[in-house]
């Protein structure tokens, strides 16, 4: 089941990884995805500079990582439907074209990235847009409203939501036993189940 070409033709797939078959990867040669991680149908990753997905990752229908940066998440982050995760874009800033069907040279255009930490959550309809000149980072545990912009670090821990997104609580750290769990399954000493 699921999406044995693509999957082959990643740089790197992990064990019981489930790519759906309507799933879409431009340029899979440069993008990585770890074990027990699910890409659903209707999602669009362009590989851009390299794109590293972590271990037990949920990316939902409809979302995508375009831009053609670069974008690394970490472990048991979850990203959920119509979520526009954006590595580089249009530079208005440079008097040039602001469409990708202008010539190549006739175009201001920048490449960023966007790293994400473990156990971040993304709700549904969100857009990130890495800034120009420095990544943009959201921090370990940090979650994120529903119909959200992010364009500056958010947090470890944080709850942020809003167009443009500002911090509205604090999640509490995972608890002490999932934590060793995590641990446990990271060394090799415990299976997914």
């Amino acid at each position: 089941m699921g999406n044995q070409d693509l999957k082959r033709s990643l740089k790197k797939c992990g064990k019981e990884t489930m790519i759906y078959d309507f799933c879409k990867i431009a340029k899979p040669e440069v993008v990585e995805v770890g074990d027990f991680c699910k890409l659903d149908d209707f999602v669009f990753i362009n590989g851009g500079e390299g794109i590293k997905i972590g271990n037990y990752t949920h990316i939902a229908s409809f979302s995508s990582i375009f831009g053609g940066g670069s974008f690394e998440c970490g472990e048991y982050v979850g990203v959920s439907q119509r979520v526009g995760l954006i590595t580089g874009t249009n530079d208005y800033k440079l008097g040039m074209h602001m469409t990708a069907a202008a010539p190549p040279d006739e175009q201001g255009y920048y490449h960023s990235h966007i790293k994400i930490e473990d156990d971040v959550i993304i709700f549904n309809d969100c857009s990130l847009l890495a800034p120009e000149g420095k990544p943009l980072i959201i921090g370990e545990g940090a979650v994120i409203g529903a119909n959200s912009f992010i364009n500056k670090d958010i947090e470890p821990w944080s709850i942020v939501a809003g167009t443009p997104a500002v911090k509205i609580g604090t999640r509490p750290p995972l608890l002490e036993w999932i934590q060793r769990n995590k641990e446990m399954r990271k060394n090799g000493k415990i299976s997914r189940n």
